[in-house]
């Protein structure tokens, strides 16, 4: 009679990420994560090269994918985040609105449950370490010194704590009102500017243009940027205009020395 080895099934999981692209990703279940891996849960994966994210798992299964599944680091919640009729509203507004489903799950799940490698961790500022009941380790207490000084992504807790997996961390000292997830707001908007050009209050007037032209007088590519200025500008007749100037593209585009523009 012989006796074998307990054939263990191998798990991958369809995670939905709250990134711009229409599909799921598949993630292969570690052996020591599948009792906790279930459908609806967070998870934290990598996603590219070095970056981690959280995901929803929708479906477990045993077909593997076509290409490498790279591993669920850990999983981060006890119970569901998500209730089945919350992926149905997710996958009728992605379609109704004709945008991946993971953008309107970004959207949709709370700044607090997106923790990525950009995802900041603060020192919660009503947190009194001396006043807590709570029993902080070595790690936690070292990461909360570091808090004091800086607010940290969750790539530089890591790499200061040299742990790869720090979740509980996070969660641990999140329960015990120790610090604050973050997301970084990046602001995408970037102000169309322009550069202009006016006079200055120093020649802002008749007399003293007049003396200007009578330094120029042996400088004739400044003379004409300054006339080309006055052309366009007609600040004797309508002073108020000095204020609006003119684009700098403007004298260039006329052909004038950009040097000599510069200099004035």
């Amino acid at each position: 009679m012989t006796t074998s080895e307990p054939v263990t099934d191998t798990f991958f999981a369809d995670v939905m990420l709250p990134v711009p692209v229409p599909r799921l990703f598949t993630y292969r279940v570690p052996q020591h994560l599948q009792d906790q891996v279930r459908e609806l849960h967070r998870v934290i994966v990598p996603f590219g090269p070095r970056k981690i994210m959280t995901g929803l798992v929708l479906t477990l299964h045993h077909k593997p994918p076509l290409v490498e599944a790279k591993y669920i680091l850990e999983v981060a919640d006890e119970y569901p985040s998500f209730q089945a009729q919350q992926v149905k509203l997710i996958r009728w507004m992605a379609a109704y609105y004709l945008c991946a489903e993971g953008e309107v799950l970004n959207a949709a799940m709370p700044a607090g449950l997106k923790l990525s490698s950009e995802s900041l961790v603060q020192l919660n500022p009503a947190f009194d370490l001396e006043q807590s009941d709570a029993f902080f380790n070595e790690k936690e207490l070292s990461l909360l010194a570091r808090l004091r000084h800086d607010t940290l992504t969750y790539t530089d807790v890591s790499k200061f704590l040299g742990v790869n997996n720090i979740l509980s961390i996070i969660r641990s000292l999140t329960s015990k009102g120790a610090i604050l997830l973050l997301e970084e707001i990046r602001d995408k908007y970037q102000p169309k500017t322009e550069r202009r050009v006016r006079l200055t209050k120093a020649y802002n007037g008749k007399d003293q243009l007049e003396a200007l032209f009578e330094q120029l007088a042996k400088r004739p590519a400044q003379e004409a940027v300054v006339l080309r200025y006055l052309q366009e500008v007609p600040v004797f007749q309508h002073p108020q205009l000095n204020e609006g100037g003119l684009p700098r593209k403007a004298f260039l585009a006329g052909g004038l020395s950009e040097s000599s523009l510069s200099t004035l």
